[in-house]
């Protein structure tokens, strides 16, 4: 996980850094026929990820500390979407796709499994291996993050955080801001009942 500045995202108040998830897929071959889906394809993520995560969770000096959603969007904070970064770098020419959901509860599952899988056009695999990039932000006035631990099924990982050096991107583009679909289903409902009321 590392420190990150990217022009484009409103960030004033925020320390933003990007954690990076290197994987394998069980699937050796990057596409393979299906005889279930006739004719469709399985790619090596297709079905989420072989390991479950438990919790993520953020430190400084072992204390827990929790990310602060941006103001991005009037939609509210939890908002998710794909952003598309290129690096301010001369050494440094590709870019690349960060996934970003400001409900953080929800980042083990959005490691399990990857929303960039479900857009095939974007799932390009070599070796059945990838890396997958989350945005994750902090509020820039209280405790930065030292350490990260992953809890897994079976082994936990502690990683510590690059805070030493901040590397700068610049956005390109996003994606549209989606909201989870439990707060689209409960605005849904709610109008529904307005409806019927009136009626």
């Amino acid at each position: 996980m590392s420190r990150v500045a990217i022009d484009g995202v409103p960030s004033k108040g925020y320390a933003l850094y990007i954690l990076e998830a290197r994987i394998v897929g069980r699937n050796h071959e990057t596409i393979r026929q299906d005889p279930d889906l006739l004719g469709g394809i399985i790619r090596p993520f297709g079905n989420g990820l072989d390991d479950s995560i438990s919790s993520i969770v953020f430190s400084n000096k072992n204390k827990i500390i929790h990310p602060k959603p941006l103001r991005w969007s009037d939609k509210g904070e939890r908002i998710h979407c794909n952003i598309y970064l290129k690096r301010i770098s001369k050494e440094w020419y590709w870019d690349i796709s960060v996934f970003y959901n400001g409900d953080y509860s929800h980042l083990p599952l959005d490691i399990k499994k990857p929303f960039k899988y479900t857009i095939i056009d974007e799932s390009e695999i070599r070796n059945s291996k990838d890396s997958l990039y989350y945005l994750v932000t902090f509020d820039k006035r209280r405790p930065l993050p030292d350490s990260v631990t992953i809890t897994f099924a079976k082994k936990k990982m502690k990683i510590a955080v690059e805070n030493s050096t901040i590397l700068k991107y610049k956005l390109k583009y996003h994606s549209e801001f989606e909201e989870p679909k439990e707060v689209v289903y409960k605005r849904h409902m709610e109008a529904l009942a307005k409806k019927r009321k009136k009626i």
